[in-house]
């Protein structure tokens, strides 16, 4: 994302430590399972990067910006279904996270 700052080291530390202080913060503040987390950022991890790796496996051509769009659309959908609305025990959050970040490429390039 930042590519003048690739190659800083010490850049490099500060983003590993931010990182590691993040998750260790949603570690402790979550009374869930370590099973339970780990299939929480499993779907997570497939709610954004499900559809793109669909489109790939067919060759179709995708922008960085609609990349970003359909990553942060499933994201924050399956974000809100589990954390926000609960839903998870109905439905596991990574279908309407796929179905966000689907929705929002036909957005992109079909209307």
């Amino acid at each position: 994302m930042f590519p003048g700052l690739a190659k800083s080291y010490k850049y490099a530390k500060i983003g590993t430590l931010i990182v590691t202080a993040i998750v260790l913060i949603i570690a402790l503040a979550n009374n869930d399972s370590v099973f339970g987390l780990i299939t929480f950022a499993w779907s997570i991890l497939a709610s954004g990067l499900g559809v793109l790796l669909i489109l790939r496996c067919y060759e179709k051509p995708v922008s960085t910006p609609a990349a970003i769009a359909i990553m942060i659309s499933g994201i924050v959908v399956s974000l809100l279904w589990k954390l926000g609305l609960g839903l998870s025990d109905a439905v596991y959050e990574v279908f309407p996270g796929m179905t966000a970040g689907f929705s929002c490429l036909f957005d992109i390039y079909y209307v």
